[in-house]
Formats: C-alpha cells, structure tokens, sequence
C-alpha cells in the first residue's frame, strides 16, 4: 500500500479550511481525496495513506434521490 501524504494529491490549505468551516460534530470524519473509482468503491488517500471506502449501498442504489456520486480527481 502506498503511504504518499494527502498534500501530493492536491490537499491544499483551500480544502483544509473547507473542512473546518463543516458544521458537524462527528470527530471520526477524516477527509480523504478519491484518487480511484471502480463503481461504487473508492480508492482514497487519506492522511493514514491510501485506503478503500464504499458507499453505503441504500445510498448508492437509490432512485428516488438525484444524487452526485464522487469522482477521482
């Protein structure tokens, strides 16, 4: 597994005061760049290095909703 830091893959300060300006008190959100999509799972980099995230399925496969899924990049 490759440990390259989130920075090289474009974290910068803009994106680090967009996520403290999130009004949310769950501590155990992390941010993370997509780097890779393979339908619904991800490839992200993380500040842990890089790690495999999915969306939660209800979410993912539900119609009602007119969603935005992420994209790498």
């Amino acid at each position: 597994m490759n440990n390259k830091k989130i920075e090289s893959y474009g974290y910068t300060d803009f994106y680090k005061r967009q996520v403290e300006e999130l009004s949310t008190s769950d501590r155990s959100l992390i941010p993370a760049r997509v780097i890779e999509v393979h339908r619904e799972q991800y490839k992200t980099a993380t500040e842990f290095g890089e790690k495999t995230a999915r969306l939660k399925g209800s979410l993912f496969y539900n119609e009602e909703f007119n969603n935005e899924y992420p994209v790498d990049g």
